[in-house]
């Protein structure tokens, strides 16, 4: 436990910054937590390190060495950030430095500086393992070196970055599904639906954030299902094969519908996936109570929207992209409409 705040940057998917920001906020330890730029939130904490490091939304989380100047020079980028961050002096405070020593580099860049990123990564490489006199820098490596430079400023942080395995089986980042459980809230007795749940990893961080009277999950191929329920086997959720379009539930029986919609390969076409995501809206109108909400992604975002535009039963309260990596989709938090007598 460390008795003074330090300075951390949390990296997150662009889009989730609201919700994480209050996350964070109210966490035991938390003394103050802003929107450094867009998928960073500056956070100053005194708590043990493993909390922030068990945070599921974090793809990283970096104590924050210093700030430099950026510039559209690379060679002016270089001497600014090596004359005012302190490598070594920072690296030997806390725990963030691995017993090997080795560190892994992950880079984020503004494509707006006009800088060839391959070029920016070379020239920090070369000047950290010079300044650091480490081995050459480890993919292997427990810990990384951040650096982000913008067209204003930059920042430097060192601590520890998530590694994205390759999204199979319509899995999506588990930042991001965190994320949505994040936006879905935790309300005990809330009955919660994930009628496209695939490998049930939505569902599996709805179940992390806190209990909930029931969760109810399924898909049409029972392969899939047998693998959610292997995710979720410690928690109890009731996963079955069924046909979305058409599910076995009883109406006004959901407080939250919180998916990840297929896209791409999954959903076929665009046609089919406006034919889903049709059956999807009309089901969640019947299923959600008076006061329930949906949480939905959607990777064909562009036909979500306009279906939502033309179903006056919805108010859609959120909407904005969510991307990280190579991933892209969109968020969707939407409401049924009251109706006055």
């Amino acid at each position: 436990m460390s008795g003074e705040d330090e300075v951390y940057v949390l990296l997150i998917p662009h889009g989730l910054e609201e919700v994480v920001l209050r996350h964070v906020a109210a966490m035991p330890g938390a003394s103050e937590a802003d929107l450094l730029t867009d998928g960073a939130v500056e956070l100053r904490y005194a708590g043990p390190l493993t909390r922030l490091r068990d945070l599921r939304v974090a793809e990283g989380v970096f104590r924050l060495l210093g700030a430099f100047l950026s510039s559209r020079n690379l060679d002016e980028m270089m001497r600014n950030l090596f004359s005012q961050v302190d490598f070594r002096g920072c690296l030997k405070r806390g725990d963030a430095e691995p017993p090997d020593g080795r560190f892994s580099l992950s880079l984020s860049l503004d494509p707006a500086l006009g800088i060839p990123y391959r070029d920016f990564r070379s020239e920090v490489a070369f000047a950290l393992q010079a300044t650091l006199r480490t081995e050459p820098f480890s993919e292997e490596a427990d810990a990384s070196i951040h650096v982000a430079a913008g067209p204003e400023a930059g920042w430097v942080g060192v601590g520890w970055s998530e590694r994205h395995p390759a999204e199979k089986g319509g899995m999506i980042p588990a930042s991001v599904a965190a994320g949505l459980a994040l936006w879905a809230g935790a309300r005990p007795d809330d009955r919660v639906l994930d009628p496209f749940c695939g490998p049930g990893e939505v569902l599996r961080e709805r179940a992390l954030t806190g209990p909930a009277a029931a969760l109810l999950g399924g898909d049409v191929d029972p392969k899939i299902v047998r693998s959610a329920q292997a995710r979720l086997r410690e928690f109890p959720a009731r996963l079955c094969r069924w046909d979305p379009r058409r599910l076995p539930l009883k109406a006004r029986s959901i407080d939250t519908v919180l998916s990840s919609l297929p896209s791409g390969p999954q959903a076929g076409s665009r046609q089919i996936a406006r034919s889903l995501y049709q059956s999807l809206l009309r089901e969640t109108l019947r299923l959600l109570r008076p006061t329930g909400r949906a949480v939905l992604l959607a990777g064909e975002g562009e036909v979500l929207a306009g279906l939502l535009a033309r179903q006056p039963e919805f108010a859609v309260e959120v909407q904005r992209p969510v991307r990280t990596g190579h991933f892209r989709a969109e968020l969707f938090v939407i409401r049924p409409v009251l109706k006055l007598l």
